[in-house]
């Protein structure tokens, strides 16, 4: 269960708003697109990158359409795609 604290941090973020809006838009943009991609061309830190598709997913905004090969790490990693 989520203390009251850290419920309370979650909201005092700033431009939480404005982070996911990135996001889905080059998600949107870019349909296939990873969250280690979205980090490299939006420069953000890709942990942020990744808690921001977890708020998206929540919301029913964003779907995970497949995995692909990460063309720097080699590693498997989800693929993306925006909700109408």
């Amino acid at each position: 269960m989520t203390s009251a604290t850290s419920i309370a941090a979650y909201y005092t973020i700033p431009n939480l708003e404005y982070r996911q809006d990135r996001v889905l838009s080059c998600i949107t943009k870019c349909k296939g697109v990873s969250s280690n991609d979205i980090a490299r061309i939006q420069k953000m830190d890709p942990v942020n990158v990744r808690n921001r598709i977890v708020e998206l997913r929540k919301d029913g905004k964003v779907a995970v359409i497949g995995r692909k090969k990460d063309r720097l790490t080699g590693y498997m990693v989800y693929q993306y795609e925006a909700i109408e």
